[in-house]
């Protein structure tokens, strides 16, 4: 099989009604391949709503430095490429991703093991398998494991790890995980191990009331992260006609509302937002908080062109309006994402902003030839497996 077959091989998506309650397939998997997991020596676990994985590229990047050695770093979902999923941080700081060869190999040995013990991974497990196959393969001592959903049942929790790092917890995929900030909270503690090391991010009194219960439990105590002030906000600056576009694939209140910090920081050139005036394209996903998220842009100087990522969980550009009515803000509707990102071309402000989804991130970066041409249509052919038609078929119940 070629690599855009062995990525249409492990294309299993999960529902609610279909979300792991139990670690036991995962990691049945793992042992029939051998426990590639057994030749990580120290894992780190991020878990969290808001910035996993610019949390999990800082600490990757960070243990690479201090260790002098490679340093696996597996993140999730990807924005453009699946490749993006599976890398590693060599000790001269330089980012490495798994080869479509491996790709294709790795996936062989997990479809040969999935047929033995008669289990049908989803995505995700395959592609946590798939990490673990690869770092084996590469002598990789250390890792960063970015949690996809939830913690307690998620397919990473089943990889020994020795610490634990949660950035801030919000209320997202309520319908997977219970519903409400403490259910969340509880999946996402479940990562805690005893011997671990726990660290955080500031967190709400209700999230924190359920770490420390769930680290009282298995033994352990939980530490203020203490580089917090150095973690670097990751986002795309594009210059398009002598305009900067930022783009930034943040969806929930606190991503929204760090966004703002951000940009109002030397570290973009000191725009501050207060005094210019801005143009935000927005679209996001049907489970977000869409009012709390785009409640940070709505501002006199701001005006809002309401958009649709597109794919089968993304709101319409309509459903997206109907979520939030700015009280300060401008606002307009473009139901298509190409167009509205035409529409920056002309329009008067002087600094644009694209956010809301990694979708929207994806297809932007796409449209403004952020991706490298040679990568271009491997991005393209990506997208088409996760969100076309097939991928919609797959979602169908059984």
């Amino acid at each position: 099989m070629d690599y855009f077959q062995a990525l249409s091989a492990i294309i299993r998506p999960i529902r609610a009604c279909n979300l792991p309650h139990t670690l036991e397939p995962m990691k049945a998997l793992l042992t029939a391949m051998g426990s590639p997991e057994k030749s990580l020596k120290r894992v780190i676990l991020v878990a969290g709503s808001t910035g996993k994985g610019t949390m999990a590229h800082h600490l990757a990047l960070k243990e690479a430095l201090k260790i002098g050695e490679f340093v696996g770093l597996y993140t999730s979902p990807h924005v453009n490429i699946f490749r993006e999923r599976i890398m590693y941080f060599a000790a001269d700081a330089r980012l490495h991703t798994i080869q479509t060869d491996d790709v294709i190999a790795g996936v062989e040995v997990i479809l040969d093991a999935a047929k033995r013990i008669d289990y049908q991974p989803s995505t995700f497990e395959a592609t946590t398998a798939l990490a673990m196959w690869w770092y084996a393969k590469n002598h990789i001592a250390t890792a960063v494991l970015e949690i996809g959903l939830g913690g307690r049942f998620d397919a990473v929790n089943a990889i020994p790890h020795q610490v634990c790092v949660f950035t801030p917890i919000e209320l997202e995929h309520a319908a997977m995980l219970g519903g409400t900030l403490e259910s969340i909270a509880w999946h996402k503690a479940g990562i805690i191990q005893p011997g671990c090391e726990v660290f955080t991010l500031p967190q709400s009194p209700e999230v924190m009331t359920v770490l420390e219960r769930e680290a009282a439990a298995q033994g352990t105590q939980i530490q203020p992260y203490p580089d917090a002030d150095t973690i670097q906000h990751r986002m795309s600056l594009v210059i398009c006609e002598n305009r900067r576009i930022l783009i930034d694939g943040g969806h929930t209140p606190k991503a929204g509302a760090y966004l703002i910090k951000q940009l109002n920081t030397p570290g973009l050139g000191n725009i501050r937002l207060v005094e210019r005036r801005i143009a935000v394209v927005i679209g996001m996903l049907r489970d977000k908080d869409a009012a709390g998220y785009i409640a940070n842009f709505d501002a006199p100087n701001v005006h809002l062109i309401y958009t649709s990522p597109g794919g089968d969980r993304a709101l319409t550009a309509n459903e997206l309006a109907a979520r939030y009515t700015p009280k300060h803000a401008t606002q307009s509707i473009i139901p298509d994402l190409e167009n509205a990102l035409k529409s920056l071309i002309d329009r008067p402000e002087t600094v644009f902003i694209v956010c809301g989804s990694l979708r929207m991130a994806s297809r932007t970066r796409e449209f403004f030839g952020v991706i490298p041409p040679h990568l271009l249509e491997e991005s393209r052919r990506t997208r088409e497996l996760f969100e076309g038609d097939s991928y919609r078929e797959r979602l169908k119940p059984d």
